[in-house]
């Protein structure tokens, strides 16, 4: 029964950190401006993470173009897919 508790801890620790590859897509505008540097951020604190980053201004069909995340603002074009808001946007403009 050791045994199995120990196995349990091993497996449950793997699934606590991050790894692996994650490809994403996003706006060539979202992509340059802001996920630049929090993608930076990110890779620093999970090492074992690779990222394969698209940058697309068309929609993308997730399943067909195997990525596992597309960061978009806007409305959801298609019901089947899940949205999670990660960060409110928002536009500042500044006047010269």
């Amino acid at each position: 029964m050791a045994e199995v508790d120990a196995a349990e801890g091993i497996a449950s620790d793997d699934q606590a950190a991050p790894r692996g590859l994650c490809r994403v897509t996003a706006l060539v505008t979202l992509g340059t401006t802001i996920l630049s540097g929090l993608l930076t951020e990110y890779l620093h604190r999970h090492r074992e993470v690779r990222i394969d980053l698209a940058l697309h201004d068309r929609q993308v069909d997730l399943l067909v173009e195997e990525f596992d995340v597309a960061i978009r603002n806007g409305d959801l074009p298609d019901a089947g897919l899940s949205v999670r808001v990660i960060k409110p946007l928002s536009i500042y403009i500044k006047i010269i």
